[in-house]
C-alpha cells in the first residue's frame, strides 16, 4: 500500500529516538510502534513537503535518521508538493466538510493532545485558534482576500485559514457548530483545527494515490477511516495467536513482536520493523492491490477486502498448525482400471496445492509476527522500558 502520513506523526516519533516523548501522554510512543507498523505493512510512506522551514527541517532530520536505521530510501519520502496542489487540496477539503460538519464533528467529544508537529515557530498555537474569526467574515471581505493571498505564504501552518478563506460553505458551517455550542471555548477551536487538518490531509494523500494513515491523536479524533486493511490484518493474527495461546494476549501481535525483538529500544522498534520488511514484501503487493481496487469506504467494498483478508488468515492458521494445509500428495490419486493399478493427478488438488503455496509466502510475515508475539508475556516490560527510553532526555 501507499499510505500518506503528517509530519505531527513522524515528529512524535522522531521525539522518542530522540528520548525527548511527551510526559504527559502516550501519544509520541505510540506514534513509534504506529510508524514501525507500517514500515511492516506500507510500500510507500509518504508525507507533505508543503510545510514551514522549522517543520520541514524537523521532518528531513527524522527522515535521514530512519535511514541510519536501515529503512530502505523508498519506504519513507518527503513528497514535493506545489503552493497550487496545496491550494488544490485545501478547497477540496473545504468544500467536502462544508455538508456534514455539525454531524461529523463534536466539540465535547474528545480532548485531544500532540495533535501537531512538535517544532513549530513561535506564535502558531495562537493562530490555531484565531481562525475562527474568519468564519465570521462576510463574502468578498477585505479580510478574507488578504488571507486567501498570503495564508500559503506560511505553507502548510496557514492551511486552516485559507480553508475558511476559500469556502463560504465551510465558514457557514462553522458557524452552525458553533451556534449549536454556546459554551465554545479555545480548545473546541483547536480540536476543530486539527479535524479540519486531518481532512486536509486525506485530500493531499489522494493526489499522490495514497491512503491517510494518520498520526494517532488525529486517528482518535477520526476513527471512522483509521485503516480498514490494516485493523483486518492486525485482528486475524491476534485471532490466530490467542487460538494458540488458549487465551488472550492482551495487546495487539505485531506490536508484542516489536515489543519482543526490540527489548524495548525505541532504536530498535524501527532497525525490527525493517527487518521484517524484506519478508512482508509479497504481501504488501497484494494489500496494495487491494487498496487500488477498492477505493471507496464503503460496506461493499470492505466486504470485498474482508474476503480476500479472510484467505490470508485461513493460510496463516494452515502456517502455525491450526488447521491441516493441503500437499503435493494430495494431488495424486490411485485408481484400478481393469484390474490395473493407475495413477492420476487431480488438476483440482493440485491447483489447490499451487494456491496455498503462493498464500503461504504472503503470509510469511504475519506468521513470523504470530509466533513471535503468541508465546512472549513480557509485552509490559519492554513497553515499560520504551516509555522509560523514550523520555530518557527529559
Amino acid at each position: 500500500m501507499r499510505l500518506w502520513i503528517d509530519n505531527t506523526g513522524l515528529q512524535g516519533a522522531g521525539q522518542c529516538l530522540a528520548g525527548r516523548a511527551h510526559p504527559g501522554h502516550e501519544y509520541d510512543i505510540r506514534g513509534l510502534l504506529q510508524l514501525a507498523t507500517l514500515l511492516i505493512f506500507a510500500n510507500e510512506i509518504k508525507l507533505n513537503g508543503f510545510e514551514d522551514d522549522t517543520v520541514a527541517a524537523r521532518s528531513r532530520e527524522i527522515v535521514d535518521q530512519l535511514r541510519a536505521l536501515d529503512t530502505a530510501d523508498n519506504a519513507v519520502s518527503i513528497e514535493p508538493v506545489t503552493k497550487a496542489q496545496y491550494a488544490l487540496a485545501c478547497k477540496i477539503a473545504a468544500d467536502s466538510l462544508a455538508q456534514d460538519l455539525p454531524e461529523s464533528f463534536n466539540p465535547d467529544e474528545h480532548m485531544i493532545l500532540g495533535g501537531e508537529p512538535s517544532h513549530l515557530p513561535r506564535g502558531i498555537r495562537a493562530r490555531q485558534v484565531q481562525f475562527m474569526t474568519l468564519a465570521r467574515e462576510r463574502a468578498g471581505s477585505a479580510a478574507l482576500r488578504q488571507t486567501e493571498e498570503n495564508a500559503l505564504r506560511d505553507r502548510g501552518i496557514g492551511a486552516v485559514e485559507y480553508m475558511l478563506a476559500v469556502s463560504g460553505g465551510l465558514r457557514e458551517s462553522i458557524l452552525n457548530l458553533q451556534s449549536r455550542h454556546p459554551d465554545w471555548e479555545d480548545r473546541h477551536s483547536y480540536q476543530l483545527n486539527v479535524f479540519l487538518r486531518y481532512h486536509l490531509n486525506e485530500a493531499l494523500g489522494e493526489q499522490t494515490y495514497s491512503s491517510y494513515a494518520p498520526a494517532v491523536a488525529r486517528a482518535e479524533l477520526v476513527r471512522r477511516r483509521n485503516q480498514y486493511i490494516l485493523q483486518a490484518l492486525d485482528r486475524l493474527v491476534d485471532e490466530a495467536v490467542e487460538e494458540l495461546r488458549g487465551k488472550p494476549l492482551g495487546v495487539p501481535s505485531t506490536l508484542a513482536a516489536i515489543l519482543h525483538r526490540s527489548r524495548g529500544e525505541p532504536d530498535g522498534v524501527i532497525r525490527i520493523a525493517n527487518e521484517f520488511r524484506p519478508k512482508s514484501r509479497p504481501l504488501r503487493d497484494r494489500l496494495e492491490l487491494l487498496a487500488n481496487r477498492y477505493t471507496d469506504d464503503t460496506p461493499e467494498f470492505r466486504y470485498q477486502i474482508h474476503k480476500e483478508i479472510q484467505e490470508l488468515g485461513d493460510q496463516l492458521r494452515r502456517d502455525l498448525g491450526l488447521d491441516e494445509a493441503s500437499s503435493w500428495r494430495d494431488a495424486i490419486e490411485l485408481s484400478i482400471v481393469l484390474g490395473c493399478p493407475v495413477l492420476r493427478i487431480s488438476g483440482g488438488k493440485l491447483l489447490k496445492w499451487l494456491r496455498q503455496r503462493q498464500q503461504q509466502r504472503r503470509t510469511a510475515v504475519l506468521t513470523e509476527l504470530a509466533t513471535a508475539s503468541a508465546f512472549s508475556d513480557s509485552s509490559e516490560i519492554f513497553y515499560a522500558r520504551l516509555r522509560q527510553k523514550c523520555r530518557r532526555c527529559l
